[in-house]
């Protein structure tokens, strides 16, 4: 069979043009999704609830009662006791954002619940009430003090909390009360800090996660190019990158070959 330029140039062209695309997608990770609650055949682990907004979980739940007793003991009890016994117009200052933010929460934070059917707390935990004990009969600069180091470790404490719901819930509703919740407690954690009574080097030293930590060195190939064409070594879930490009490479030089061969034919 005669060879055809023009023919073979066709082919290549087509296989540059339309399998060089298709190979740069398969070089990108990819870009799956996080897990979601529910299983292969879509039933909810225990401690789960599907509703309108998504599924709810254990998290979702105490992400609502947690911040129903900070407003309970913040809002309503230590905000005002900021504001009243105060030494410092600082920490008088604070104590009126606190009331403020709370108020703000705990009105958007009961319709939530009721959509969900989340029964909230009506009490403050046992140490939230010793640390309202211990506001109530320390005064002056005493008081200041253990006012401010009790409420910014407990702001501390829930922020880290609120932001990993915010980040991996998969209730809608949840996310958008995560996210004002987030703002809130930044925004308090600041007023804070402004007193200038927040020791921090007595506060948690951070956790750096997993994420901050480099990844596990690749295991030796003891086959050597066996590695770039095992899928399972790839990180794109397919032929490695290295074999795509070399590929990708190939296929517009040729065709580009071809074209060229056949304008000389011409």
């Amino acid at each position: 069979m005669a060879f055809d330029g023009r023919r073979w140039a066709r082919w290549l062209l087509v296989v540059a043009l339309v399998g060089g695309p298709a190979l740069g997608v398969a070089a990108s990770p990819a870009l799956a999704g996080p897990p979601v609650a529910p299983d292969a055949n879509g039933q909810l682990p225990p401690g789960w609830v599907d509703t309108k907004w998504g599924p709810l979980g254990p998290a979702d739940r105490a992400l609502l009662e947690n911040v129903r007793r900070a407003n309970l003991w913040e809002g309503e009890v230590a905000s005002v006791l900021g504001m009243k016994k105060g030494k410092s117009k600082a920490v008088r200052d604070a104590g009126k954002v606190l009331n403020k933010g709370h108020a703000k929460l705990e009105a958007d934070l009961r319709p939530i619940a009721a959509k969900l059917n989340v029964t909230l707390p009506t009490e403050p935990n046992a140490d939230q009430k010793a640390w309202i004990s211990e506001m109530e009969a320390a005064s002056g600069s005493e008081f200041d003090k253990v006012w401010v180091d009790r409420l910014r470790a407990a702001h501390g404490k829930i922020f880290s909390a609120i932001a990993s719901v915010r980040a991996n819930t998969r209730n809608s509703l949840i996310r958008q009360y995560a996210q004002e919740c987030n703002d809130a407690v930044a925004e308090h954690m600041l007023a804070l800090e402004k007193t200038g009574l927040v020791e921090f080097n007595t506060l948690p030293t951070p956790d750096a996660g997993t994420a901050a930590k480099p990844p596990a060195p690749a295991k030796a190939d003891k086959g050597g190019i066996t590695s770039l064409l095992n899928p399972a070594s790839s990180t794109s879930g397919g032929l490695s990158p290295v074999v795509i490009w070399a590929l990708l490479i190939v296929a517009f030089g040729a065709g580009g070959a071809a074209l060229f061969r056949v304008f000389r034919i011409r």
